[in-house]
């Protein structure tokens, strides 16, 4: 907006905005990844893309239907618009922080989603199913049918730090010596801003906006 360029927004409650988005550069679309035609709303006639939504529920098809269907919806709609840029961002429950070695932009998603939380299972299938759509693979596949529930999983604490039996209260993965690369939310958002200018960047992943929580 600082530097005049329109942006639209695809929100559930326009109502929750703030007043610095309240702009006449700021077009709001209500609706969410489960509408189909609000969300084509969103999308169509973009130069690109942030996906910044999330989702939640009490099984794991729950959070499948919001943060993998969903994302993959993005993904398709873009390529159907003719999107340049699609910025995905994922989550530090997507990685394994139990090994020995640092966490960089060429960490792989963790490879036992199953034995993971819904929410971190979901944002692990997600960066799989995109970056097969990248590659050209079709969309790789359904995520495994689940094999358990467990308990619900909340995205207001990091799941890629340790297990929450609270919200003050965290069970850490690994030894502790993992150095976790947490950035604050502006640098995410510079980051993000970034990743939508910089040329050549097709397919790349950081590990630095997936930080932010």
């Amino acid at each position: 907006m600082a530097r005049g360029k329109p942006v639209r927004l695809l929100v559930r409650n326009a109502a929750a905005l703030g007043d610095h988005l309240r702009h006449p550069l700021v077009r709001v679309v209500v609706g969410s990844l489960g509408n189909a035609a609000a969300l084509e709303s969103a999308i169509a006639g973009s130069e690109a893309i942030v996906h910044l939504a999330s989702g939640g529920g009490d099984s794991y098809e729950d959070f499948e239907r919001t943060i993998v269907a969903g994302s993959v919806a993005v993904a398709d709609l873009c390529g159907k618009h003719g999107v340049k840029r699609l910025v995905y961002t994922s989550s530090v429950a997507a990685l394994y922080f139990g090994g020995r070695r640092p966490i960089t932009d060429a960490t792989p998603p963790d490879s036992r989603p199953l034995a993971r939380s819904h929410y971190a299972r979901a944002k692990i299938e997600s960066e799989r199913r995109l970056l097969a759509l990248h590659r050209g693979d079709g969309a790789a596949g359904r995520d495994p049918a689940p094999r358990r529930r467990g308990r619900r999983a909340r995205a207001a604490v990091p799941h890629g730090v340790g297990q929450w039996p609270r919200d003050t209260h965290c069970l850490g993965w690994g030894s502790g010596n993992v150095v976790i690369p947490f950035v604050l939310a502006g640098d995410v958002a510079d980051a993000v801003v970034l990743a939508l200018e910089r040329r050549g960047s097709r397919g790349a992943r950081s590990t630095s906006p997936a930080m932010s929580g």
